[in-house]
């Protein structure tokens, strides 16, 4: 009896613990589905589809891939007469290899391919599997006449690399499944007609899966390359797709907003507001909910594709939930289901008029909110973003026509008025009647002038343009004949330096220093050029790694010169563009270095510059030199371009300052230069810290 009870006890307390082992055992299961099946998505989209390519890219591939086919038609006719194949006219020639009749009728064969993918009367499928039997008979073809050289075998690889750009897998399989029955069965079973050589004849099958291993691989960068072409062409048509609906957007805004232009009547407003919002939008109806400017209640002011009677008779025991969210917080509302949210007042009224999904944008004017714009679906959907902004914009454009109405009507209320208390009220009215005329013509002017503007703005885009094109031609053609100046100059003096005087030879250092002058002073305009189409700096840089880039990239003249450089420590950081900033400040040290006094070495300092004035917003670097010093008549005229404090025994082109003064303003800073105490100059520039 106890063993009975002991094993009942047994039972009871073991069917819990089963049933949790078989709970666990199923969820361990459903997780290692949900793991394969995560992984054969993944696999899957790596694989490409097939069959996606616009109609008009598939014709101009298949016209391509026919020519190719008509190509090798016409190469294999001509390899008889060249490889010296015998004329010989019977039947038996036909089938005889050596013979120009067998090749020509192999050419055919090819040629018949090509002409029935160019018949208009077959499917595209049907075509692309004919030009794919062209081609890789085109290749069995010569792999046959060259007596099976291994290098012909790489003709199929290529082909196979052709025929995907059909993207499309019934051709290709047709392509892979023919180069495995030629490799596979002709080649087992009649060896020396595949290959040339006595280790493929005596194991056929490892040279089958030799060349099956590679022609896989070939097969497999082509689908690579198919599924990026695939996801390429994917996002076009979706940016396509985009910028369709957001010029459908902005026309359905430009006709909203002529239809409501066209009358100041409240009333007629909101009905044709109503109309055009559900005709262009996507959605089942609409409704307009207004604040009542004299006692604040929101009212129900008009609807679209709905019973308004119903709608307007229904009572509600207070606002909308949803109504007053909006309002409140100055934002979209949503809610997919109306029939089952709970801050739905009037359920029933939604289920009986068939509306799911709900949507409502606050009318903002000026951050006044003058109600609720709500537009309703009859299938439940998930509002995108898009949508959301969108309906946003259009109840901003709306809520500035109905304040224009509510405006009006209160001015025609208050004119209706005055007119009975007083005469003054037609002089009012004339007022305003030549206030809406001047406004309408001051419009008008403001359009026109934006207009030409805007047209001042393309033309001055276009010209500078233009003239960096020209800058960039004029370029090129110069250093040419620059270069043939230089380098025949350079062999005249190498061969004949011994039958010239020194006058002779000098006036060839002249000409070849004054080729190498022109063509740095090409380098500086073309820099001046680009440096005038530096964008917003994003960037912040410490100023030590800029000075110190600088330095480097002068390395070799500074040795040369046996510069003394002292750099300071605590820059600031500097937004700027790094490239740019690090020219400026090369530019300013290579002057330093250039300019010495009584050829002493170049003794140059280099610190932070930071202003202490009113345009404390700015940052930069300072180079001090020993140098002669700028005198104070020509310390803004050498930031011009080609202008020069002095003449040309010192190497320069004029422009290394202009570009310094460019790059700086460009930042939202300036470049200038002060005399510095007991001789020599002090470079100074600087960047915007914003």
């Amino acid at each position: 009896m106890k063993s009975k009870n002991s094993l009942a006890i047994s039972d009871e307390a073991s069917g819990p613990l089963l049933r949790a082992r078989l709970a666990t055992l199923v969820s361990v299961e459903r997780w290692k589905f949900a793991g394969l099946s995560k992984i054969f998505t993944s696999l899957r989209s790596l694989i490409p589809k097939g069959g996606t390519l616009p109609k008009e890219i598939w014709l101009q591939r298949h016209r391509f891939l026919v020519g190719l086919t008509w190509f090798h038609a016409i190469i294999i006719a001509l390899l008889g007469p060249l490889l010296g194949y015998t004329w010989e006219f019977s039947f038996d020639a036909l089938s005889k290899d050596g013979t120009i009749p067998h090749i020509l009728l192999e050419s055919s064969i090819i040629a018949l391919f090509a002409a029935l993918a160019s018949w208009r009367r077959i499917g595209p499928t049907l075509k692309a599997i004919l030009v794919a039997l062209g081609l890789t008979t085109s290749s069995a073809i010569f792999v046959h006449l060259s007596g099976g050289y291994i290098e012909l075998h790489f003709h199929f690889f290529v082909m196979i690399v052709f025929l995907a750009f059909y993207q499309d897998w019934i051709p290709f399989g047709v392509a892979i499944t023919y180069v495995a029955l030629h490799h596979g069965f002709v080649g087992v079973l009649w060896p020396q007609k595949v290959y040339n050589h006595p280790a493929a004849f005596e194991s056929p099958w490892t040279w089958a899966g030799i060349h099956a291993f590679f022609v896989l691989w070939a097969a497999a960068g082509s689908l690579i390359a198919w599924r990026y072409n695939e996801k390429a062409y994917a996002l076009a048509e979706t940016s396509a797709k985009e910028t369709e609906l957001a010029l459908e957007r902005i026309r359905a805004l430009y006709e909203i907003n002529v239809a409501v232009t066209s009358t100041l009547d409240l009333s007629a407003t909101l009905n044709i507001l109503a109309e055009k919002i559900n005709n262009l939008l996507t959605y089942s109806a609409v409704q307009i909910w207004l604040a009542n400017d004299r006692t604040g209640v929101i009212e129900r002011a008009a609807c679209w594709n709905m019973d308004e009677a119903e709608w307007k008779r229904r009572k509600l025991s207070d606002t909308p939930a949803l109504i007053k969210e909006a309002m409140a917080n100055k934002r979209p509302v949503m809610a997919q289901n109306v029939q089952a949210d709970p801050r739905i007042l009037d359920r029933e009224f939604y289920r009986k008029q068939g509306f799911v999904s709900y949507l409502g944008a606050p009318l903002l004017v000026g951050g006044e909110v003058l109600g609720v714009l709500v537009c309703l679906t009859k299938e439940e959907r998930h509002f995108a973003a898009h949508d959301i902004q969108f309906l946003s914009v259009v109840a901003s454009q709306a809520a500035v026509a109905i304040q224009n109405a509510q405006l009006y009507e209160k001015t025609r209320d208050q004119a209706v008025a005055l007119e009975k208390s007083n005469r003054s009220k037609d002089e009012l009215l004339q007022v305003m009647a030549r206030q809406k005329e001047e406004l309408s013509r001051l419009n008008a002017g403001l359009e026109i002038e934006i207009a030409e503007r805007s047209r001042a703005r393309a033309e001055i885009t276009a010209k500078n343009r233009d003239l960096e094109t020209l800058l960039y031609v004029t370029s090129h053609d110069l250093r040419e004949p620059l270069r043939a100046i230089e380098n025949f100059s350079r062999i005249v003096h190498d061969r004949y330096k011994d039958r010239l005087d020194e006058k002779g030879q000098d006036f060839l250092r002249r000409v070849i220093q004054g080729a190498q002058r022109l063509n740095h002073l090409l380098d500086d305009i073309l820099a001046l050029s680009r440096s005038q189409r530096i964008g917003p700096p994003a960037e912040v840089v410490e100023g030590e790694i800029i000075v110190l880039e600088a330095l480097k990239r002068l390395d070799a003249k500074i040795s040369t010169t046996k510069a003394q450089i002292r750099v300071a420590k605590d820059f600031d950081g500097l937004r700027v563009d790094r490239t740019w900033a690090t020219q400026a400040v090369y530019n300013l040290i290579a002057n330093a270095l250039k300019f010495t006094r009584d050829g002493e070495p170049p003794d140059i300092e280099i610190e932070p510059y930071r202003s202490n004035g009113s345009n404390s917003n700015v940052a930069g670097i300072t180079v001090r030199d020993r140098g002669p010093g700028v005198p104070k008549e020509h310390a803004e005229r050498i930031f011009q371009l080609f202008q020069r404090a002095v003449g040309r025994e010192v190497e320069g082109t004029g422009a290394g300052l202009a570009i310094v003064r460019q790059i700086s303003e460009r930042h939202g800073g300036n470049a200038w230069v002060e005399q510095r105490p007991g001789g020599g100059s002090e470079f100074i520039i600087t960047f915007s810290r914003s």
